[in-house]
């Protein structure tokens, strides 16, 4: 929980806090810093799977270490850049490092600790990123006022080095069996079960399985993977610009740094209700009420004139984001089955990826353009409601094997 948590410094929430400060400092426009963010997310994904096998070499205990390390250096690294290439370089660090690699780790760590009580640890890790939007938001926006951006990203690699690194030495161990114990904590009763493959080794899997190639030309599965993809995209998009969007509308950075908080509460608790939910209805309706949602919640951007409006459009956002990460869980295996569940996730995850990487650029592009925020966020409040339509046409048809 502690090292996703830590994850902050590489995640798009935090990185929003620092936008406006870097464009100040440096010569670049907010499209050419939209580009090398979005180039940066494009290696995370990369990154990601090289570093998966990594794991499943050398263990979590190791590549733990070694990615708070790096991670560290990347916070000085950005802190340090001058120019477009460094900011390119350490971008592209910071999103591998933290979005990727830190919460991957952590997750593979966990599961091999846990068998019969696995659901609940990662319910509790994943409290740890519910935690990190709440808390650095705020804390980068008061740090930044105090010190200026480049110190703050000092002192953030400083803290992840003592949170992380020591935990590392201390207490992580890679599995229990190296310890004389059992998952939970428990002597098991019958044989374990085999550990499945992480989600990143299953979209290697997808990529190159000969008949990888029928999920891609699957009219069906666009029609489930656009609507999904809609909500990195819509979400990714507002919260890089978030802090610029609600200053053009008359709202202090400390308010922006506020509502991350509040959206962070509001992901918390529809994440916890959404697996009940989705038990009693189909996924589809409850992607299709989660893409009305997101247009609202854009849309909301509009009116946001007080604390009022701006805590409402949190709780609407947050409400959609969270229960979205629970339905990109579980749609595929419930109309595919398990048998095909991999190569269809990893399809979806490389696609979703790719769609909040591109986020950041056609929102920049068209507030350069038009001189105001009030285009864009039109613009992409229409892409939920495109994929709405879209997912209207989706057939029904649930696979339990």
């Amino acid at each position: 929980m502690v090292a996703v948590f830590t994850s902050g410094p590489g995640q798009t929430f935090v990185f929003s806090v620092f936008v406006n400060p870097i464009l100040a400092d440096t010569a670049m426009s907010r499209t050419e810093l939209s580009f090398l963010y979005s180039i940066g997310t494009f290696f995370s994904a990369v990154m990601s799977l090289v570093i998966s096998r990594m794991v499943g070499r050398f263990g979590p205990r190791i590549m733990l270490g070694l990615i708070a390390l790096f991670f560290g250096c990347a916070c000085f690294g950005l802190a340090w850049a001058t120019g477009a290439l460094a900011f390119l370089v350490f971008f592209a660090a910071l999103r591998a490092l933290g979005q990727g690699a830190l919460t991957m780790t952590a997750i593979l760590l966990t599961v091999q600790w846990f068998v019969r009580y696995r659901g609940r640890a990662i319910g509790m890790v994943s409290m740890g990123m519910a935690i990190s939007n709440a808390f650095f938001p705020p804390f980068c926006q008061w740090l930044i006022s105090q010190v200026g951006w480049r110190s703050t990203y000092q002192i953030l690699g400083i803290a992840i080095w003592l949170l992380v690194i020591p935990g590392v030495i201390f207490i992580v161990r890679d599995r229990p069996e190296k310890m004389g114990l059992h998952p939970d904590g428990l002597a098991p009763v019958i044989a374990e079960p085999v550990i499945e493959k992480s989600r990143e080794e299953n979209i290697v899997a997808a990529a190159l399985d000969p008949k990888a190639g029928r999920v891609w030309r699957s009219g069906r599965f666009w029609q489930l993977v656009l609507p999904l993809t809609a909500g990195p995209f819509v979400i990714t998009a507002v919260i890089f610009h978030q802090i610029s969007i609600f200053a053009e509308r008359g709202q202090s950075a400390e308010v922006a740094s506020v509502v991350f908080v509040v959206w962070a509460v509001a992901s918390a608790v529809i994440t916890a209700l959404a697996g009940f939910i989705l038990e009693r209805f189909e996924p589809k309706l409850v992607l299709l009420v989660v893409l009305i949602s997101l247009m609202v919640g854009t849309l909301s951007l509009l009116m946001v004139n007080s604390i009022a409006t701006a805590l409402l459009y949190a709780v609407i956002m947050g409400s959609a984001s969270g229960c979205l990460f629970v339905i990109s869980g579980v749609i595929w295996a419930h109309y595919y089955g398990r048998k095909k569940v991999a190569a269809y996730q990893g399809a979806s995850a490389l696609i979703n990826i790719t769609g909040a990487a591109l986020a950041p650029l056609p929102l920049a592009a068209l507030q350069q353009a038009t001189g105001n925020y009030t285009a864009a966020i039109i613009g992409i409040a229409c892409v939920p409601l495109v994929c709405f339509i879209i997912l209207l046409g989706f057939k029904t048809s649930p696979r339990i094997d």
